[in-house]
């Protein structure tokens, strides 16, 4: 009788498991990339929503560039979408105030991305700002020292044509305090412009804004101080990005990836981690007969 005798298959697979003296130091080195990226994120998203560190982290960004806030005090703050608006002055000298536009880190701490600050002529002092970032439509508005006898305030807007005539619209306001800092979106403002003078392209006058008394009357000439020139831009401008920091970051997690897949796993390149099987050489012959 004829019998066919089986072929001998041997087959190898690896067993997906990562030995113990492997795992610790992939572990370790993980640990050590995570541990430099919160290190270096950290070190640009930097400053707590403190009032005392804010303000010292303006007070140092005037100081390296040698600008004339000496001491900031922060008069008020507010929440635009991702950002955070800071009103500030200068504590030696009443006149000279500025806005500043932090982002929001995952760590919940914030960096500087623009400062603006003015000098002005008046003794109540309610000033408009255009955040210097195509991610805020606002207008912002802030005020100190505002007398009691300012009840409300408008935003001016003049044509942006320097041949016309047609003068100022003003879009009016509540004074909500002797100090404040309110948001209103631009979209919203822009349209009620448009209601009040139809399709003609006005723009914010942001050097000062128009003071009103209870019965409505224009009172912003009562509290320029005689001898200091109206307000006026003083300084600031965007801060420089943070892509060397990302660059860095993106740079230790390839270099850990490289290091784990090919040093500690002896991985070779160009492996794709399928099961290999091995023949033995009868495999390929046929069956013998017996």
């Amino acid at each position: 009788m004829t019998k066919l005798k089986k072929p001998s298959i041997e087959e190898t697979k690896p067993s997906g498991k990562i030995p113990f003296t492997k795992l610790l130091p992939i572990i370790f080195v993980i640990l050590a990339s995570l541990g430099a990226s919160y290190y270096l994120y950290d070190s640009a998203y930097s400053i707590p929503r403190d009032n005392v560190r804010l303000a010292q982290a303006i007070t140092a960004l005037h100081a390296e560039s040698d600008l004339i806030v000496a001491d900031t005090e922060i008069i008020e703050s507010v929440d635009v979408e991702d950002r955070l608006v800071v009103f500030y002055r200068e504590k030696q000298n009443a006149h000279v105030f500025g806005f500043a536009t932090l982002k929001k880190g995952l760590n919940q701490k914030y960096r500087l991305i623009s400062t603006d600050y003015r000098d002005t002529g008046f003794s109540s002092v309610i000033q408009p700002y255009v955040p210097n970032d195509k991610g805020l439509k606002y207008y912002i508005v802030g005020g100190y020292e505002v007398e009691g006898s300012i009840s409300s305030y408008s935003l001016d807007f003049v044509e942006d044509n320097p041949k016309s005539q047609t003068g100022e619209v003003k879009v009016k306001f509540d004074v909500p305090g002797r100090q404040f800092l309110n948001v209103y979106k631009a979209s919203e403002v822009d349209r009620e412009v448009v209601e009040l003078q139809g399709e003609n392209k006005y723009l914010l006058d942001e050097q000062e804004v128009s003071m009103f008394d209870t019965n409505g009357n224009n009172i912003t000439e009562n509290y320029l101080v005689g001898g200091i020139p109206r307000s006026s831009f003083a300084g600031g401008g965007n801060i420089e990005g943070i892509g060397d920091i990302y660059f860095l970051i993106f740079f230790i997690w390839g270099t850990t990836y490289v290091y784990i897949r090919y040093v500690l796993l002896n991985r070779s390149f160009g492996s794709t981690g399928s099961i290999s099987k091995n023949h033995d050489s009868t495999s390929s012959k046929r069956p013998m007969l017996v």
